[in-house]
């Protein structure tokens, strides 16, 4: 996909279940359970994560659970905080001795925490929304979100499909960016990815995060860094969603005789866009990383929420209840290959060996080749599906291999506990005279930077 002239590129920052009810109180678990802890935005399953990982832990004992043991779990409310998320997770650690999984958490912060406090005791983690580049270690924690780096390596990618406006042969780019660690990190990898992929960087301004308003002295920094104005061929804009709408509504009034441009965003706050919004916003083009429901990346997505929604009397369309039923699915069917195989026994081996078994399979259950196996390919390999773990057991206790491929996409985690694959889903706006309708499109990444449109 071409783009005349400029280019700008801004991203926010980013019969199974029905309702059970949750009682954390240790005295109320079952010795004979295998406890599961799931880490989130609540301390019941009243919200579409907690609701996916309950619909799995169903499935499981209606199927006889494994090895005759139940699942169950315990809820605890970590949110975006790395303080909460330790606190919780030491907790849990004393009231849960037996604890041998944790679901979640979300956000980068809380997941190192709880990678901390949950590694130190080789707990196996399968979280979500955690995407920082410092959480690919692979000992015990494993993420189904794809890590910024391959993130960026999208974002670098769609930038190299654009048009060198000069004609030199060589992309410029101009960046400004939040200071925080999120969005510097995204910032910061785009300059570095830009530069190896041979394209020159004008400017890279950082600003304070969080409460600045008036974005004229750092625009004034991007577009004259020497003194002189320059338009580079693409600018990019890391921050969040308030912060991305000040600063392209306020860059024409800082580059009056810009011409008029295609805007990428992910998140640009919708308010902006009125009938007296400049070209500048009119034209943006929204960018969305990992937030695209591609048939390509996602093939279950559809079916699973719809069967989601129907047991839970909800109409969900986000993918966050996709990821606490892969999350857990995932956790139990590397579980259930340990015992099946006979590396542990649930029922006399230890909870150290047991969390061990289930660390163990989390990478070969998932098959783990980055290749996105399809049903088929492999003559002695089940390909599992959401809702089936049934026939999951079934074909290990008849000696097959068994590639499960979720409803959040197909999972093939790396050596880093990494997925590695994203999409990344674009409105772009069509205009016909004052008004516009938006072009939906979908730019697929297999072990980015290798994306397609």
């Amino acid at each position: 996909m071409k783009w005349p002239f400029f280019i700008l590129i801004s991203i926010l920052v980013a019969s199974c279940g029905g309702e059970t009810d949750v009682d954390n109180s240790a005295e109320n678990i079952s010795k004979e359970a295998l406890v599961f802890a799931v880490m989130g935005r609540y301390r019941d399953n009243q919200d579409p994560f907690g609701r996916g990982v309950q619909m799995v832990a169903n499935e499981v004992n209606v199927a006889g659970g494994i090895g005759g043991r139940p699942i169950e779990l315990v809820f605890r409310k970590s949110d975006c905080s790395s303080t909460i998320a330790k606190f919780e997770a030491e907790n849990l650690l004393q009231q849960y001795p037996n604890l041998i999984g944790v679901t979640g958490p979300e956000c980068s912060g809380a997941g190192a925490s709880v990678s901390a406090v949950m590694g130190a005791e080789n707990i196996p983690i399968v979280a979500y929304t955690t995407s920082s580049p410092s959480l690919s270690v692979a000992d015990t924690f494993y993420r189904l979100q794809a890590s910024d780096l391959a993130i960026i390596g999208g974002f670098v990618q769609s930038m190299l499909l654009e048009k060198d406006r000069d004609n030199d042969g060589r992309l410029s780019l101009s960046i400004i960016y939040g200071d925080d660690p999120f969005n510097a990190g995204l910032g910061q990898g785009i300059v570095d990815g830009f530069r190896q992929a041979g394209g020159e960087i004008i400017s890279e301004v950082p600003y304070p995060d969080g409460t600045l308003v008036d974005f004229t002295e750092y625009l004034q920094t991007m577009f004259a860094p020497n003194g002189e104005m320059v338009y580079p061929d693409i600018i990019a804009i890391m921050g969040f969603e308030k912060e991305i709408a000040n600063i392209t509504l306020q860059i024409p009034q800082i580059a009056e005789n810009m011409p008029n441009f295609p805007v990428y965003t992910s998140g640009l706050d919708q308010t902006v866009l009125t009938d007296g919004s400049p070209d500048i916003v009119k034209n943006a083009v929204t960018l969305t990383p990992n937030g695209a429901f591609s048939p390509i990346v996602f093939p279950y997505l559809d079916s699973f929420l719809n069967e989601f929604n129907r047991i839970w009397q909800t109409e969900e369309t986000a993918e966050d209840s996709a990821q606490g039923y892969d999350a857990m699915m995932l956790h139990v069917l590397a579980l259930l290959q340990a015992h099946e195989l006979g590396q542990i026994d649930v029922t006399t081996s230890s909870v150290a060996d047991i969390r061990q078994g289930i660390l163990d399979n989390l990478t070969d259950v998932s098959r783990g080749v980055n290749d996105f196996e399809k049903e088929g390919d492999q003559p002695n390999t089940a390909y599992i599906k959401p809702f089936e773990f049934a026939k999951a057991l079934a074909a290990l206790k008849a000696g097959h291999d068994i590639n499960y491929n979720g409803a959040s996409g197909y999972i093939d985690f790396d050596k880093l506990g990494d997925i590695n694959y994203g999409a990344f889903f674009l409105q772009v706006p069509v205009r016909s005279g004052e008004s516009f309708t938006v072009k939906n499109l979908s730019l697929n990444c297999f072990g980015p930077p290798e994306c397609t449109l």
